[in-house]
């Protein structure tokens, strides 16, 4: 685990196609070395995925790397939230 200090919330209420322990572990595996994922859970209204990145360049690089992967899952940006040292936006508008 990396040192970190910006927390990265992303929150959906769309089911992905695999298992959300999967998503998240494939997210691990795209921000290696500079994110680590803390926690993925389901919840009573959707999932969250938990992460922290030590820069503001690594968030960009993980917000993409997710934009990329729900995308692979069928799940649309503008039905994701994502937080961001406590300010939240739409997924839709972070990635290109």
């Amino acid at each position: 685990m990396i040192p970190s200090d910006i927390s990265i919330i992303f929150r959906g209420k769309t089911t992905p196609r695999i298992a959300l322990a999967e998503l998240a572990d494939e997210l691990l595996n795209e921000i290696e070395g500079i994110g680590d994922v803390t926690q993925s859970r389901n919840e009573e209204f959707g999932w969250s995925i938990f992460a922290r990145v030590e820069s503001t360049s690594a968030v960009n690089a993980v917000v993409i790397a997710m934009g990329r992967l729900l995308s692979q899952q069928g799940i649309r940006a503008d039905s994701v939230s994502v937080e961001v040292a406590g300010q939240r936006s739409s997924l839709s508008k972070l990635v290109p």
